[in-house]
């Protein structure tokens, strides 16, 4: 090899090579390292709503630094959310399954991903992904939703809580007061006897006819279960809960107990005293609204947003008088309450077998748990501002200020330039601590405790965060896919109780040792004791638990 000698003139050469060849090499370091960031997409089904911009229309900041946080969640990943919008997520869910194009996030309501768990379309196990990828989700989430998500020891699915406490009751204390009883928070069931005899027997109203009574129709949805549920409650249980008897290690129908036989007796007991409204079986909500807007029941049971119905239908104008307060009702000893458990699980997120990225979309699950992740983005100008002032500025808040609707009016495009649009994962995400904290924010601003209006809307969203911990009753089975046996005889049973119901509190048929046997006999004919031993198997079959199961029957 010949020798080369380096003049000042070649030596300047060799410096211009070395940047040049320097600068390829940074240049491929940068070509290596934005390969080496994942561009990942993750999608998601949701319905078409307000939430989503119109075609046009300018997204605003807060969605879009939304999006930014979103895209930088993981190192070395870029990730972009695929929201594929229908009319109606729920009907489409099917369907993309029947073809094999399901999204990454599957999103099923309430426990129903046990009817696709076992496709082997999605990750049997979600255990370690969580583990690692979603720290705010094993912090925040209840064990007790961890474990309706589990199956067979694997993690199906990733849950999204709600309020589990949803039945407050309300009572009229200016009836309470005018009548001579005691105004407090909680009454047992003989206070509660007498209250609402003498609501039927003392014209609490003041028109001179007695046309008034203590327990009224339920009027913003469910039934008998509802419309009783806190006398059912204070009696030891819910109808069409099954229950554990830890003494004897047996599972028992709350429908077939003496507990239930009693509850009835004293239901009864107040209906043939026409202290409970006569038509409380065939009114539908509409009729019993107005019932209790117009003052004609003392004391309800419903949902959440109770005091909002009222409010609305007119009650502070047809009676401005009016002092509806929220109430507890016990056993005379003080020792049983509670009412029906709305369920913990709200929705859940299954991950698709296919899914390229897994720990992506458990990070940007976790992410919708955190306070930063879920919270509605509020629409500000150029200067930061709120683009508008006076109004809530939380989902709760904004269900304060109008109770029925989350929108005060029809015109949704106006309301989006307001700040009114939540976001559009609204209702896929979610736990407790969030939804706990963002009632306790509504609840800590100030409100006029003269002004009965504002007050009873908020005791009534107060009641759903069930703040004062109060007992809930949840059946042994909440979770659990329907067996065959209840498939088969589910419908005929639920009309063959109503009908037994109905009798036995109106009076049609007395309420006896031979009235109960024979009732207890026709439970047992249209499937009740089939369809007990099956869900106890089941149940044993998934805890590795005994248990046994009562004779329905009782003999």
């Amino acid at each position: 090899m010949p020798f080369i000698k380096i003049g000042k003139e070649n030596s300047h050469e060799k410096t211009l090579a070395l940047f040049l060849a320097l600068a390829l090499l940074l240049s491929a370091c940068s070509i290596a390292l934005a390969d080496d960031v994942k561009q990942v997409t993750i999608s998601i089904v949701n319905s078409s709503s307000d939430y989503f911009p119109k075609e046009g229309e300018e997204l605003p900041q807060s969605f879009k630094d939304w999006n930014e946080k979103v895209k930088h969640l993981l190192p070395g990943y870029e990730i972009t959310i695929d929201w594929q919008l229908y009319e109606d997520r729920n009907s489409q869910m099917p369907l993309l399954m029947a073809a094999g194009t399901i999204p990454d996030i599957f999103i099923t309501d309430a426990t129903q991903y046990m009817d696709y768990y076992s496709s082997g379309m999605f990750i049997e196990d979600l255990t370690d992904l969580v583990d690692q990828y979603g720290p705010n989700l094993r912090k925040n989430i209840m064990e007790r939703s961890w474990k309706i998500c589990t199956v067979g020891g694997n993690l199906a699915c990733v849950p999204c809580e709600n309020f589990y406490y949803k039945f407050p009751t309300l009572l009229r204390m200016d009836w309470v007061r005018k009548l001579g009883f005691e105004v407090k928070e909680t009454y047992t069931l003989s206070e509660i006897k007498e209250i609402c005899l003498a609501m039927a027997s003392g014209d609490p109203d003041g028109n001179g006819v007695n046309d008034t009574y203590g327990l009224g129709t339920r009027y913003n949805g469910g039934g008998w279960t509802q419309t009783f549920m806190p006398i059912f409650g204070a009696f030891g249980g819910q109808p069409n809960d099954c229950y554990l008897d830890q003494e004897k290690g047996e599972v028992y129908f709350f429908n077939a107990s003496a507990d239930f036989r009693n509850a009835l007796e004293y239901l009864n007991e107040l209906y043939v005293a026409k202290a409970i409204d006569q038509e409380c079986f065939i009114l539908n909500y509409e009729q019993a609204l107005i019932n209790a807007a117009t003052g004609k029941g003392g004391l309800y049971s419903g949902w959440w947003n109770m005091g909002g119905s009222l409010l609305r239908a007119g009650l502070l104008e047809l009676q401005p008088d009016c002092d509806f307060q929220f109430i507890y009702i016990t056993s005379d000893d003080g020792l049983t309450q509670g009412v029906a458990d709305n369920g913990i699980i709200w929705k859940t997120a299954m991950i698709s077998a296919d899914c390229r990225y897994p720990e992506a979309a458990i990070a940007f699950i976790d992410f919708m748990n955190t306070e930063e992740g879920e919270t509605n983005p509020q629409l500000r100008d150029e200067n930061g501002e709120l683009l508008y002032s006076g109004e809530p500025h939380t989902r709760y808040n904004r269900v304060y200020q109008y109770p029925d609707e989350y929108y005060p009016d029809p015109d949704k495009d106006a309301n989006y330039v307001k700040g009114y649009r939540e976001h559009w994962s609204q209702n896929l995400f979610g736990n407790m601590v969030l939804n706990q904290n963002a009632i306790e924010q509504s609840m800590s601003e100030e409100i006029d405790l003269n002004d009965k209006a504002e007050y009873l809307n908020r005791l009534g969203h107060s009641m759903q965060s069930n703040l004062d911990n109060k007992p809930v009753y949840t059946s042994l089975f909440y979770g659990y896919n329907y067996t065959d046996e209840m498939i088969i005889y589910s419908a005929a049973l639920e009309t063959l109780m109503k009908q037994w119901v109905v009798d036995f509190v109106t009076g049609a048929k007395p309420i006896n040792d031979e009235t109960w046997q024979t009732y207890l006999d026709a439970l047992v004919a249209k499937g009740g004791q089939e369809v007990l031993d099956s869900m106890t198997k089941q149940y044993n079959d998934l805890n590795g638990t005994s248990y046994t199961t009562m004779n329905i029957k009782g003999k």
